[in-house]
């Protein structure tokens, strides 16, 4: 996406919106506050700008540069987390059906996931209508215990608990505990090598 600048022409700031003039452009753009990169500090006409401009329905809008760059690469880092959770589920349901592992293990992370999505899902409802919430140690819980995939997927389909970063800090601790227990589990022998070399 090409940046721009351009020179706010307008701006109200008890509306929250302005409109940006560009040479390339015939008419001005309009930009609204939330597509600020601090929408706490109010843009200044004849103040110059660095933006994007992107198409919603038949309007074309400005969003600030730097808000733009920020969001791609956030969608980014969400978009690498999906695919981490579903290589590993991938890999489990693959490795069960050639035998490589027992299937117990793909359907228990399946069970694990799917309850974990639901529950982010019943969750966000929740909190949109005002209801009793699930408890954040419930959902970290969840997680430890091998939904942390579903958890991944529902937190970014359902736009939840992506904010906090206590929340994600502890999530994935508890996900990076629950690997590194599989990776036991699934080879004792490993324990007590590093037990014995430790010793």
């Amino acid at each position: 996406m090409k940046v721009l600048q351009g020179k706010v022409v307008s701006w109200d700031q008890a509306k929250g919106f302005g409109f940006i003039r560009h040479q390339a452009y015939k008419n001005d753009i309009y930009i609204n506050q939330r597509e600020l990169n601090n929408p706490s500090k109010p843009l200044q006409i004849g103040s110059k700008i660095q933006f994007v401009c992107i198409s919603k329905g038949q309007q074309i809008w400005a969003v600030d540069a730097a808000k733009y760059k920020q969001h791609h690469a956030y969608q980014r880092k969400l978009l690498l987390q999906i695919i981490l959770a579903l290589v590993w589920l991938i890999g489990l349901i693959t490795a069960g059906y050639w035998h490589y592992l027992s299937p117990n293990f793909a359907l228990y992370y399946l069970a694990c996931s799917g309850i974990t999505f639901i529950a982010y899902g019943v969750d966000k409802n929740a909190a949109k209508k005002g209801r009793w919430r699930t408890k954040e140690k419930t959902l970290q819980l969840l997680a430890l215990i091998g939904g942390w995939p579903g958890a991944i997927i529902g937190r970014h389909w359902f736009a939840h608990k992506r904010q906090k970063l206590s929340f994600r800090v502890i999530f994935w601790l508890a996900a990076i505990i629950n690997i590194i227990a599989f990776v036991f589990i699934l080879e004792p022998q490993w324990l007590l090598t590093l037990t014995q070399s430790m010793a």
